[in-house]
């Protein structure tokens, strides 16, 4: 099942060139996809009656085309399989004429709100989705944290109550903003057209992070770790 919505590029959506951001592009594709599992019983509507919540653990994007502030763009989403504790959902973004503005994939985990752990996955819930077979980033496989011993520039974050989503813990695009607290000066504003994002542990309101940035093979990671770097939450990777 291909489950889609039209959308128009609000000002609050778009960078100093009019041009719609990465943080916006990801959270016209997570309501979208949102609105997918309401529509299969276990979206965030139901959530009182299921105690099941999705949580995303990895975001890979590829922006082809940027539309500006006013255009219309229609987001596409469809599962394309699970396993044992992942499901995966690939998008893509088109104008009106259906030319490219960005592709995605994604993988997802199913957190049990009662019992506060990940659930395994299973027919009764997924097949309600619709599996489709359609790749939009085909032989991509998800990457793992990098750990860097050296790095460019160190910050520190104190997360506020603006960065919670309905799940407790800081909202995924969230991580963005966060990511702009380090990166150099000269790549502030710029929007990467190629990025991922790992998701490893939660961040919860009050916490106090540590944001690292590093370089490594023409890539620029962002890491983010607790205050006495015991925990790694998360690493961002621009392209």
């Amino acid at each position: 099942m291909i489950f889609e919505e039209k959308f128009l590029v609000g000002m609050q959506d778009t960078d100093k060139n009019n041009l719609i951001t990465n943080k916006a592009l990801l959270e016209y594709m997570g309501n979208v996809a949102c609105l997918h599992s309401n529509f299969a019983g276990t979206g965030p509507k139901q959530i009182a009656e299921t105690n099941l919540s999705w949580v995303i653990v990895n975001w890979k994007v590829e922006v082809k085309n940027r539309p500006e502030y006013f255009e219309h763009f229609i987001v596409k989403t469809w599962s394309r399989g699970y396993d044992r504790l992942y499901a995966y959902r690939d998008f893509e973004i088109t104008d009106e004429a259906g030319n490219q503005i960005a592709v995605a994939t994604s993988r997802c985990a199913m957190v049990d709100t009662a019992k506060h752990k990940i659930t395994r996955l299973n027919p009764e819930i997924m097949d309600k989705y619709g599996t489709e077979t359609k790749q939009m980033i085909p032989g991509y496989e998800f990457p793992k944290i990098k750990e860097f011993e050296n790095f460019i520039k160190e910050g520190n974050y104190k997360i506020n109550s603006m960065m919670i989503d309905f799940n407790n813990h800081v909202h995924n695009t969230s991580y963005l903003d966060l990511a702009d607290e380090v990166i150099p000066e000269e790549y502030i504003n710029n929007q990467f057209n190629n990025f991922e994002i790992i998701y490893k542990k939660e961040i919860k309101l009050n916490d106090n992070v540590l944001l690292r940035y590093s370089e490594d093979s023409g890539k620029k990671y962002v890491t983010i770790k607790s205050e006495d770097e015991t925990i790694t939450h998360s690493q961002i990777i621009f392209l």
